[in-house]
């Protein structure tokens, strides 16, 4: 089957089995914006509270614990441990650039980043901390209390926010190739992103995420869960809709080079896996090496610089 008649298949059977969300205008991969001005105070607060264990119930771990920062905001094994060693369902996506995406979590059950955070810190396989109790221990403390002022109950959530918000990679090479600069990416990063759109990748991967918009079946092509139907059920434990089974956030390719392993369940233990995978069960093809090479290296050229004062 040629390119074309490949991708014609594809496309038709993803909207004929409607599994596929998007937001109204993204559709093409686009630069990051410029950073927005940041409360830099909270910010701080922020970056405190985030690597601080007293938010977890057992005082064990800290947001940093799942996303560490100088880790690609992801910790490198295919399932987390929350605290008191509870294990989460699903891999954990890098935190970085969590301000740019439409959805949250690999069920896209939140809609916002407050929300997201607020579910992490309640969540029974993170924190298991509501925001009540966080301030009662934090309010105790009173060098805390001289630093940022008077904390209320609401400013947790904010502080943790605006941090996230900051925690923008940067001036990628891709960036830069986006804004006009021919010279950003190598030879072969720009035949990988050029492949990388003829293959159909940005058809999911798109937006100035490169991905984080759109809901999709992990196995378009090729049944992945045929002898485990119920095994990770994905959206359609929030939606309930049959047509939801196995779909999952389409998730975003930004700094993807930092943040094996991939996949819901973490099952590629490195970027060619993955990519080698994606191939097979989303296009229904073998990739060359060739292909695998030059896509590898676009994926490369993702990778940002993060801003100043992100750790403790």
């Amino acid at each position: 089957m040629g390119l074309y008649p490949r991708l014609i298949k594809i496309m038709v059977r993803l909207a004929l089995l409607g599994l596929c969300w998007t937001e109204a205008g993204a559709q093409a991969l686009r630069p990051i914006p410029p950073a927005q001005s940041l409360d830099m105070r909270l910010v701080k607060l922020g970056r405190m509270l985030f690597h601080d264990p007293r938010l977890s119930r057992y005082q064990d771990m800290s947001c940093a614990g799942c996303h560490p920062i100088g880790r690609g905001g992801a910790d490198g094994v295919a399932l987390s441990r929350g605290t008191g060693g509870a294990i989460t369902t699903y891999n954990t996506p890098t935190i970085y650039n969590a301000a740019l995406v439409l959805k949250y979590g690999w069920e896209g059950v939140a809609t916002t980043l407050s929300e997201a955070t607020q579910r992490a810190l309640e969540s029974p396989k993170a924190m298991d901390m509501k925001l009540a109790q966080a301030f009662e221990r934090l309010r105790k403390d009173e060098e805390l209390q001289r630093k940022f002022g008077p904390l209320q109950e609401a400013t947790i959530l904010q502080a943790l926010i605006a941090y996230m918000e900051y925690l923008v990679p940067r001036t990628s090479a891709f960036d830069r190739f986006l804004q006009g600069d021919t010279t950003a990416l190598s030879a072969e990063q720009q035949q990988g992103y050029q492949r990388f759109i003829e293959l159909g990748c940005a058809s999911c991967h798109q937006g100035v995420g490169i991905g984080g918009n759109m809901f999709v079946r992990f196995g378009v092509m090729v049944d992945l869960f045929r002898d485990q139907p119920e095994l990770h059920r994905g959206r359609l434990n929030a939606t309930e809709q049959p047509s939801d089974r196995h779909v999952f956030r389409v998730p975003s390719l930004r700094n993807v080079a930092l943040t094996a392993p991939y996949f819901h369940d973490g099952r590629a233990a490195d970027l060619a896996s993955a990519v080698r995978t994606m191939g097979y069960v989303q296009l229904g093809m073998q990739l060359t090496e060739t292909d695998l090479g030059q896509l590898l290296s676009f994926l490369d050229s993702l990778t940002g610089q993060l801003p100043d004062e992100v750790l403790p």
